[in-house]
């Protein structure tokens, strides 16, 4: 009998800096990912080759843009990967709930107001869809992502509202 060997791939993305002063910055974020793929390539060989790492303040990392974000997303929908490869999607930064779904804020997100959240950030239904056409026979989503409420006075504020969406959203990504 033939065992096909395992490949794994990964997209690994960490956003300390965010271009928009209505976002907080965060100290840790790209350091996090880098040492998830770090530990993978120690303890389970995962090949760097095999990764593509979106993150500010790495010296081996691509600004995480949502441009770049959806372009990494597509590369890895294209590779080709096998029912028996694994792919690993690590996220890092801060998460926004509005208007009862979750995204995943790039370093250009906006969050002045609902349209420009839903314009300018990666929404889990994106990373969904996306996923569904990874070939890959086995995924791994890993999101760390701070709960904000993005905009004042939206039903986000002050409620458990990020938790209830991200909890359903990432449902709906399984």
């Amino acid at each position: 009998m033939v065992h096909e060997q395992q490949n794994t791939y990964g997209l690994f993305i960490g956003v300390n800096r965010y271009e928009s002063e209505d976002i907080r910055p965060l100290a840790f974020a790209s350091a996090d990912v880098l040492a998830v793929r770090d530990k993978l390539a120690e303890r389970f060989g995962l090949r760097y080759e095999n990764t593509v790492v979106l993150a500010d303040d790495v010296k081996d990392g691509v600004t995480p843009t949502r441009r770049q974000i959806l372009r990494a997303m597509n590369r890895f929908a294209a590779a080709p990967m096998q029912n028996t490869d694994l792919f690993m999607f690590v996220f890092a930064g801060h998460g926004f709930s509005c208007a009862g779904r979750t995204f995943l804020a790039a370093c250009d997100s906006e969050i002045a107001s609902e349209a420009l959240l839903r314009e300018t950030a990666v929404s889990l239904e994106t990373v969904r869809d996306f996923l569904g056409q990874i070939p890959a026979g086995q995924q791994v989503l890993i999101l760390d992502a701070c709960r904000d409420a993005p905009i004042k006075g939206t039903r986000s504020v002050g409620s458990q509202t990020m938790s209830d969406d991200m909890t359903r959203d990432i449902g709906a990504v399984i």
